[in-house]
């Protein structure tokens, strides 16, 4: 009896520690996973930030190419002899010629003499509308005057219009000043023609701030006008307000709470970029909702942390099997050895959770965009790293097929240029494709290589249409995922799985026995 009862001690003592050696593990498992989740979640972000940056930097450079030509056209017609003579009908030609050269860029150019009143303008009817009858009270005009050099700046009308004016000075032989030529340009054309070039696929918001600060333009009207620091409530990643990292004039992102529409209050991922207007310093800003730069890294995590979670109730079902039939039919030297091969499992679940760390770090999404004509316009490094295929060997052709197939054939960001939706069943009917549920218009898909970049490789795609301002289809992008070591912890679960289904088997099988020698 007493030898009955020291065994039962035993085995509920030895099911005890099964039971918290397993939760210890679990927890660990589940603590390293969200570190590593977060660690991915950052250089997701600040993949996207470096990403994004570059767009606001090309908006920016756009911007300022604009003003420089509408100011080198502004020059040239006041060195033309019509503007010293100030023949009406000849300068009036003139304005003309260079307002149809500026291809609709500007709203109107106009010639002012030394006291402000405009002289003559082309559109005619745009210029007192947009500027009142008498420039004299503006900045910009006694600026010219002071320096006698060119001027580019914002001016609120009388009628609260905010517009840019490029200005130069309009000078006699004998160099005294005698007026200036302006042209001014619609902010909301300017950004039209720029910002929303910038838009890619991930929802934001495009603005423009000021040298002081204040708000240009954003989508929403209520706020043009408020100071950038009301908006923001705390910054993220750096020590910097939103406010003076725009007001240093230099290209930058970073994590923002920031008030959007609606008065809501989100964590965002806010890029910067400085825009030069002659001596001021304006910025242009995008803002992405923080939660939809990581999305795709988060539910990769959680697709990982289900398949562990399911690994990790295998084997607590298992070791309460193995612990429950051990303390019942087997003496203590088998008990001693399964204590043993208790241990082997928990080295098995370490390594089980090393792998798992090793599908939650990867690498950076590569990328890749083709415009209408399906010639190649975007192929980041992370994509050449993938494929082995330079930038500059795919940037203009249409040869994106070739690091995956071997002979030319449509990939997906192909059929959503071409809207044909059917060819994706064509191509794609057997690589699981499917609407994206997270993307408006995506469609996402996974194949195998064998060779891809030297190593055989398995893809997740996600493609996606990039609109106009018009609502039409002018390019796709298109992401890939190295899903390999997924599917490597796929087999390896499957397989672990029917190695404890067979040991539990072997179990069972000694149980019998024993009883049959019994």
């Amino acid at each position: 009896m007493a030898g009955k009862q020291g065994k039962k001690i035993f085995a509920v003592n030895m099911q005890v520690s099964i039971w918290m050696t397993t939760i210890a593990v679990i927890i660990l498992i589940l603590l390293f996973a969200v570190t590593i989740n977060r660690a991915r979640e950052r250089d997701m972000a600040e993949q996207f930030g470096r990403q994004q940056a570059a767009i606001a930097r090309g908006m920016a450079s756009g911007m300022e190419d604009l003003v420089v030509s509408v100011e080198k056209s502004i020059i040239m017609l006041s060195r033309l002899p019509v503007m010293e003579k100030m023949n009406a009908g000849d300068a009036l030609q003139s304005m003309k010629v260079i307002y149809e050269n500026l291809e609709g860029k500007v709203e109107l150019i106009a010639v002012v003499d030394s006291k402000g009143e405009i002289l003559s303008g082309y559109p005619s009817d745009n210029v007192r509308d947009i500027l009142g009858a008498n420039l004299s009270r503006y900045d910009f005009f006694r600026a010219i005057k002071a320096t006698s050099k060119p001027y580019v700046g914002e001016v609120i009308s009388p009628g609260g219009v905010k517009t840019v004016v490029v200005g130069v000075p309009r000078n006699e032989r004998a160099g005294n000043f005698s007026g200036v030529i302006i042209a001014t340009l619609s902010i909301s054309s300017v950004l039209d023609r720029y910002v929303k070039q910038g838009k890619g696929v991930m929802p934001s918001v495009s603005m423009m701030v000021n040298s002081e600060g204040k708000v240009l333009l954003h989508p929403d009207e209520r706020l043009v006008g408020t100071d950038i620091g009301a908006l923001e409530t705390r910054a993220l990643r750096s020590g910097d307000s939103l406010k003076a990292a725009l007001l240093k004039g230099k290209e930058d992102y970073g994590e923002y709470f920031f008030k959007g529409s609606g008065d809501t209050v989100e964590r965002n991922l806010v890029v910067y970029a400085p825009v030069h207007l002659g001596n001021q310093v304006w910025s242009v800003a995008v803002v992405s909702p923080y939660n939809r730069v990581i999305a795709l890294v988060r539910k990769t995590f959680i697709n990982t942390m289900v398949g562990a979670i399911a690994v990790i109730f295998a084997v607590i079902i298992a070791s309460f099997s193995i612990a429950y039939s051990s303390r019942k039919r087997l003496q203590m030297k088998e008990e001693l050895e399964r204590l043993r091969e208790r241990e082997d499992w928990e080295e098995r679940l370490i390594r089980e959770k090393k792998t798992i760390e090793g599908i939650i770090e990867g690498s950076p999404i590569p990328t890749f965009v083709i415009n209408k004509d399906h010639r190649v316009i975007l192929w980041n490094r992370a994509c050449t790293e993938l494929t082995g295929y330079d930038a500059s060997e795919m940037i203009g052709t249409d040869r994106h097929f070739a690091p995956f197939y071997p002979q030319q054939r449509p990939v997906i960001a192909d059929l959503i240029v071409d809207r044909d939706i059917g060819g994706l069943a064509k191509y794609y009917g057997t690589k699981k494709v499917r609407r994206s549920t997270t993307v408006k218009g995506a469609y996402e898909a996974r194949d195998f290589y064998d060779n891809l970049g030297g190593k055989s490789r398995y893809l997740y795609f996600l493609a996606a249409p990039i609109y106009d301002e018009k609502g039409e289809i002018i390019a796709a992008i298109e992401t890939l995922q190295d899903i390999s070591r997924e599917m490597d912890m796929s087999r390896s679960l499957k397989e672990y799985a029917e190695t404890l289904q067979n040991e539990l088997s072997e179990n069972i099988n000694l149980r019998k026995e024993n009883e049959a020698l019994s």
